[in-house]
């Protein structure tokens, strides 16, 4: 489960503590810049997450890769960043970054390489995070991509 996965990540972070919390209906948590967290569900419910796109230093900062995209290398010169940052850290955004950026490149260049690269950073997201809802909506973006190749 979920506390059995967050317990043996933990010790590749060289043994930070894990703090558990339980929160009640209506109560709000607020967790520091670059720290690793994880939630469960311990029955039905909702809840909101989100992440200030102004936060800097974080151990999987995408901003780098965004300029790249805009830059003289473009989508070429993201993607080569957004690989080397995935083997890095092997992140399930990170890797999801690979992905889409390399969906786009498709998009202009019709290359199977990019859908090629795109499974594989796909596959390699989802075995970090196999319920990632991003990943599948990604999922299925490259699923219509490759009915259009």
């Amino acid at each position: 489960g979920m506390v059995e996965w967050l317990e043996s990540y933990g010790k590749e972070l060289k043994d930070a503590p894990i703090l558990h919390c339980h929160q009640s209906a209506g109560t709000v948590a607020y967790v520091p810049e670059g720290w690793h967290h994880a939630t469960r569900g311990l029955g039905p419910s909702v809840a909101v997450g989100a992440q200030s796109p102004h936060t800097r230093g974080a151990w999987f900062d995408v901003r780098p890769i965004r300029d790249a995209a805009r830059g003289p290398g473009g989508l070429a010169a993201a993607i080569a960043l957004a690989e080397r940052k995935a083997a890095q850290t092997p992140e399930c955004l990170l890797m999801l970054q690979v992905v889409r950026l390399s969906l786009d490149q498709w998009t202009v260049t019709q290359s199977p390489a990019c859908l090629s690269r795109a499974q594989k950073f796909l596959s390699l997201g989802l075995t970090a995070n196999p319920a990632s809802g991003r990943a599948r909506a990604l999922e299925a973006r490259l699923v219509t991509a490759r009915r259009e190749s």
